[in-house]
């Protein structure tokens, strides 16, 4: 139990999260895709906690309906970052998920 509790812990910690829609742009994506990385390599369950938590939080906000822009973000973040990350390491039907979440809360 206290190491699936260091396990869902340990994404938060490593990626920054950006404060705007802009910040995507900028080297904290380039940071958040090489920790995932590294993270994965070191630990591979740490990459599929990283990723279940990010479809499970977009899956909350379209439960909930909000229109704000930290959903927006994350919604973002998913299609430029976690759904690529899926599908490059094999998780293409996750990848997929994400997507598919992320352009019905963006559009």
């Amino acid at each position: 139990l206290e190491q699936a509790r260091r396990l869902q812990a340990m994404p938060a910690s490593l990626l920054p999260r950006p404060a705007s829609l802009d910040d995507l742009n900028s080297a904290a994506a380039a940071l958040v895709v090489r920790a995932m990385v590294g993270a994965g390599s070191r630990e591979p369950r740490a990459l599929l906690v990283a990723l279940g938590s990010t479809l499970a939080q977009l899956r909350r906000e379209e439960a909930a309906g909000g229109a704000d822009d930290a959903g927006a973000a994350v919604a973002l973040r998913a299609v430029q970052l976690y759904a690529p990350l899926a599908q490059t390491v094999g998780l293409a039907p996750l990848g997929c998920e994400l997507e598919a979440v992320s352009y019905r809360r963006l559009f």
